[in-house]
């Protein structure tokens, strides 16, 4: 059971779900002829907010060792989840004017 909330209430989870959510909503807004930009950026900000809180938790935990192996996959993330959010926004924006 332990294991279970673990995975649950892990950060990393989810901001891989936001993350994911940043980059559908707006092709979800394109299919269905509605605007869900604003959500779009609202869940790329609580996806890149997420790495900050698993690093708040190691180091209370004292694991420095996690925060030293793991801050470049952050920073790479962050980078991909921002570049992706902001082409599939501009895109499918885009697009739509265009019809």
């Amino acid at each position: 059971m332990r294991d279970y909330l673990l995975l649950i209430f892990s950060p990393a989870l989810w901001a891989l779900l936001f993350g994911l959510a940043a980059w559908i909503l707006p092709i979800i807004g394109r299919i269905k002829h509605k605007r869900f930009s604003s959500f779009s950026w609202c869940c790329c900000a609580i996806a890149l907010w997420m790495p900050i809180v698993a690093i708040h938790m190691a180091v209370r935990l004292d694991d420095l060792a996690e925060v030293r192996d793991t801050i470049f996959a952050y920073d790479l993330a962050a980078i991909v989840l921002l570049i992706g959010t902001a082409l599939s926004n501009i895109i499918l924006r885009n697009s739509s004017k265009n019809k």
